[in-house]
């Protein structure tokens, strides 16, 4: 999480910065262009300011992991390839982390580390249910109700 907050941080400080030369480079050239610039200037000021708000310490799935990971009860990975026409174009994993009082979290993770993190999990939350299967789909939807 930390990791993918400041690549996140670093891409919108490029923004800013190609929005203010963009801006610069066409200011006596062209009004659209310039245009372009301003709005990405400004996309990206927002952007990090909201960015800066948020830490990646004050996630609900990090404080729960460290404060609370008895509320945790279900983790289970899903893996998803867009293939238009056989060919691999994206990949992604999604990690699902179900609570005792019936919410649910899940966080973007790439592939190549779901296997990782969730061996990780196991370790930290001992007393989760790993893995997905329709019984245990039941057997948490009947605990919500």
């Amino acid at each position: 999480m930390r990791k993918e907050w400041w690549w996140q941080l670093v891409a919108y400080i490029c923004l800013f910065l190609a929005g203010l030369l963009l801006g610069r480079w066409s200011w006596t050239r062209s009004a659209l262009v310039t245009g372009f610039g301003l709005v990405a200037v400004v996309c990206a000021v927002t952007l990090l300011v909201q960015h800066l708000r948020s830490r990646p310490e004050s996630h609900p799935i990090y404080l729960l992991l460290h404060h609370h990971p008895e509320a945790i009860v279900w983790v289970y990975t899903l893996k998803t390839q867009r293939m238009p026409f056989g060919i691999e174009l994206f990949s992604g994993g999604t990690i699902y982390f179900h609570l005792a009082n019936g919410e649910f979290f899940s966080l973007g993770i790439p592939n190549d580390k779901l296997k990782l993190v969730s061996r990780t999990l196991s370790r930290c939350l001992p007393h989760a249910t790993f893995g997905y299967s329709a019984e245990k789909a039941r057997r948490f939807q009947n605990r919500r109700s």
